[in-house]
């Protein structure tokens, strides 16, 4: 089969042998390099069309030119209309410009982007189109284009929540392929030293309310990931932590709240098989929530307020702790609970409910649906 990944173009897609020399790359992007790599494994010939400075060794990765765009990450904190829609249009274009040139080598389009002309562009494209929705539907501009290529396209998630919640904003997302871990690659680790945040430092993932967690239960805490949202890390987290960019885990811990900043894939699993345990206080409802998945399979339990799909990922006494949402009280007492979960029970039940091989067998089924469907 030969599969087109198209995947969002804000940031590039780097595969776990490259790392990263900048912010780190979220969840969406991650798992995209992880299903090129795994597609390519089957002998299907996989295209990653991506933006500038991608590389997922595995595949044929096409690096767009549309680095002169000024594309600007989407902010969960405050909606509001994109400021940049004329440049996603134009950057979606150029896409569309490569998949009608390339058109004799493509069996299947898997789109992967949460910007309106993502899905505008690729509408009445002359091969069968996938979107996945990794994002809940916060966006009235994108949940009215999703609904729009509806009839056309194929619209699949991450979570049985996160569908339910496009559904109820009338897009009917047909197909759930939870995210997909290699378990066996990840490090394990017996017991923690520390607390951990890992994720983008954006005001919806509640790196703020972490430390805030960490500080009442008198516990180091850990925080690693790329800052996304440049606003929110000056106000509510700078002035609350120590920035330690070269901070390695063999290193004392120091009381108090340490920002280690981006790392590759491999240093944050490393991170997570060293932690006592994932806090997880986000504001939003997860699509999915990757690292609630990820930490685990490193021995590392979670807890996590039960929005949108964490309620699927966690699973009280197995892989940490849910809570009520925005309980903070309640999280910490979940927090002091930690110690109670098995690690190695935590990681043999990722491997079982999330495993990379049960993804990629999901979406080859459901892109042989959509190409018998347009045949």
């Amino acid at each position: 089969m030969r599969i087109v990944l198209l995947a969002p173009l804000i940031a590039p897609i780097v595969d776990r042998a490259v790392g990263l020399t900048g912010d780190q790359i979220g969840g969406t992007q991650t798992y995209l390099a992880d299903l090129a790599d795994r597609l390519a494994g089957r002998q299907h010939a996989v295209t990653l069309l991506a933006a500038p400075g991608s590389r997922v060794a595995s595949v044929d990765t096409v690096e767009l030119p549309i680095g002169h765009l000024g594309l600007v990450p989407a902010s969960f904190d405050r909606p509001a209309p994109r400021a940049d829609l004329a440049a996603q249009a134009e950057a979606f274009a150029i896409a569309r410009g490569w998949l009608r040139t390339h058109a004799a080598r493509v069996d299947v389009v898997h789109a992967h982007a949460f910007d309106a002309p993502a899905f505008t562009s690729l509408h009445g494209l002359a091969r069968p189109v996938v979107h996945t929705l990794h994002l809940p539907p916060l966006d009235a501009g994108v949940v009215a284009a999703a609904a729009a290529v509806a009839g056309e396209a194929t619209l699949t998630t991450n979570s049985a929540a996160n569908a339910a919640a496009w559904r109820a904003a009338g897009v009917p997302v047909s197909e759930v392929v939870p995210y997909g871990l290699d378990v066996d690659a990840l490090p394990f680790g017996a017991r923690g030293r520390y607390l951990l945040f890992a994720g983008r430092l954006t005001p919806e993932k509640g790196a703020d309310l972490a430390i805030e967690v960490a500080a009442t239960l008198g516990r180091p805490l850990l925080l690693v990931g790329g800052v996304y949202d440049r606003g929110f890390y000056e106000r509510a987290v700078r002035t609350r932590v120590r920035e330690r960019p070269g901070w390695a885990p063999g290193d004392r811990v120091e009381p108090g709240a340490t920002y280690v900043g981006p790392r590759p894939r491999a240093g944050v699993f490393e991170l997570m098989a060293g932690a006592e345990g994932l806090l997880m206080p986000v504001r939003w409802d997860e699509p999915l929530g990757l690292v609630g998945i990820e930490a685990p399979a490193a021995g590392c339990p979670v807890v996590a307020f039960a929005r949108g799909g964490l309620a699927e990922v966690v699973v009280d006494g197995e892989t940490g702790w849910r809570v009520p949402p925005d309980d903070l009280d309640a999280f910490v007492a979940a927090a002091r609970r930690l110690t109670e979960i098995d690690r190695r029970r935590a990681r043999e039940s990722i491997a079982r409910r999330y495993g990379v091989e049960a993804m990629v067998e999901g979406y080859l089924a459901v892109y042989g649906r959509a190409i018998a469907t347009r045949a």
